[in-house]
């Protein structure tokens, strides 16, 4: 019964969307509630080549990216959990993530929840960088070859004094 409903739930994928964007300005709750449902579609249907196709044809990635700059740390943050599921090791999927500037969305959380000191939203943003590279060597080389990215990256590899 579970698996119909997520199976029926990717074929209205567009209509979800909509929805998200009409909403995520003016009601948090609603926009939270969706992106939860999203990310249970994405983790309950297997994440196949037509799954992706979909989304990516539906331009979702942005949209959903754009969700990181939420004043809603919990939108942001559920937010920041469904882009992890929807990468995977998709090399396109991964390609218009980076396009869309999602290593400044992600760098930006990762500094206003202080560094590595962060927590678990810090861990799920570096999970994302981790998967937005993992076997990509274009966006490996955008991340490493960015003027911005890079010292970003090496200054949370720099050690900080204990308090």
């Amino acid at each position: 019964r579970e698996s119909r409903l997520v199976t029926r739930l990717v074929d209205h994928l567009a209509t979800v969307l909509a929805f998200l964007e009409a909403v995520s300005a003016h009601d948090v709750q609603a926009a939270l509630t969706t992106v939860q449902l999203m990310l249970l579609v994405v983790r309950e249907a297997p994440l196949t080549e037509a799954v992706q196709r979909k989304v990516r044809d539906l331009e979702m990635l942005p949209s959903i990216s754009s969700l990181l700059a939420s004043p809603s740390e919990i939108l942001r943050n559920e937010s920041i959990l469904l882009l992890d599921a929807l990468i995977g090791t998709h090399a396109q999927t991964q390609g218009i993530l980076v396009a869309s500037g999602i290593f400044d969305s992600l760098f930006a959380i990762i500094d206003d929840e202080g560094g590595l000191r962060g927590g678990v939203i810090v861990a799920d943003a570096l999970g994302v960088i981790d998967h937005l590279v993992l076997l990509n060597s274009s966006t490996s080389r955008l991340l490493v070859e960015s003027p911005d990215h890079f010292p970003k990256l090496l200054q949370l590899c720099e050690p900080t004094p204990l308090l």
